[in-house]
């Protein structure tokens, strides 16, 4: 459903980013967004008093998302949140490609201000960056986006699915290598299958008229579920392979992106078997997940 044009009147925000390195952690994470989506697609950015919530959501015959979570005491410093809602949020709707090229603008550049604003009945997400000439005079560059801000009561609307449980965890090998991989079995087939085991083991398979091609690794890291506790059903044969069949492009996306080349060695693959793959990317001050549905045969 589309998003509810809300007043700006009643919502506060502004700050700065904390640093360079700060933005450029944001323009990574907008980066891998932009292409899970579509080129023009929009995403939901909700603020909250401890995080920021970026969550770019499928259309009703496409179940496929992609969210991340970002830390405001590592993104900000001086920040100002003030809302009606129950706890503090706002939530708008932004150009995905609009946001990116702000926040490359941005990134090498010490003083970052981003603050809701309105101008000619206009709600904005704007970016007050102050850039350096080659002859060192400072002088402020303004980016203003167009936001359709979203109601309160419509923001549940737009949260991620929930997380299946899986049946197997294992952590991706060198992303680098293995995004060459993917693009070379996406230029022969739509989908690919995926099956791994909790003993290291991951498969990369395509089926054609023509050829059969599968890619395999060994010795890769099962890591537990959730609190420490191994994924249901993994004791009773850690050697049994889960398989599922996503599409190719989809993976090849999420590859792609640069938080993810980023930290190459830092992706965990779930598989909830007839339900979806979960690709996940946790570090310290931010998460970035995506959620592939399975086609069944």
């Amino acid at each position: 459903p589309a998003a509810t044009s809300f007043s700006l009147c009643r919502m506060r925000f502004r700050s700065r980013f904390s640093s360079i390195a700060a933005c450029g952690t944001l323009h990574q994470v907008v980066h891998s967004l932009s292409r899970m989506a579509k080129h023009g697609l929009t995403c939901k950015l909700r603020l909250t008093p401890t995080d920021v919530h970026l969550n770019v959501l499928g259309s009703a015959d496409d179940h496929c998302a992609v969210w991340a979570i970002l830390k405001n005491d590592f993104l900000f410093e001086e920040m100002r949140l003030e809302s009606q809602h129950e706890n503090n949020e706002v939530m708008f709707e932004i150009n995905l490609d609009l946001l990116l090229r702000a926040l490359k603008s941005a990134q090498s550049s010490p003083e970052v201000v981003v603050k809701l604003s309105k101008r000619d009945n206009v709600s904005l997400f704007t970016f007050q960056i102050g850039m350096v000439s080659v002859h060192g005079v400072s002088r402020p560059v303004v980016q203003d986006i167009p936001i359709t801000v979203i109601d309160h009561a419509s923001i549940p609307r737009y949260q991620p699915p929930q997380l299946p449980c899986p049946q197997v965890n294992i952590y991706l090998p060198d992303t680098k290598g293995l995004r060459t991989i993917i693009d070379r079995m996406k230029s022969i087939s739509k989908h690919v299958y995926v099956s791994a085991n909790q003993r290291g083991d991951l498969n990369f398979r395509i089926e054609t008229t023509m050829a059969s091609v599968r890619t395999s690794y060994q010795g890769l890291e099962n890591p537990p579920w959730r609190e420490g506790q191994a994924p249901p059903g993994s004791e009773s044969d850690p050697e049994a392979f889960v398989t599922a069949k996503i599409s190719l492009k989809k993976l090849a996306r999420f590859l792609a992106g640069q938080m993810v080349q980023q930290h190459s060695t830092s992706v965990l693959l779930s598989i909830a078997k007839g339900d979806a793959i979960i690709l996940c990317l946790i570090k310290e001050n931010c998460k970035l997940v995506s959620y592939i549905p399975v086609f069944v045969d």
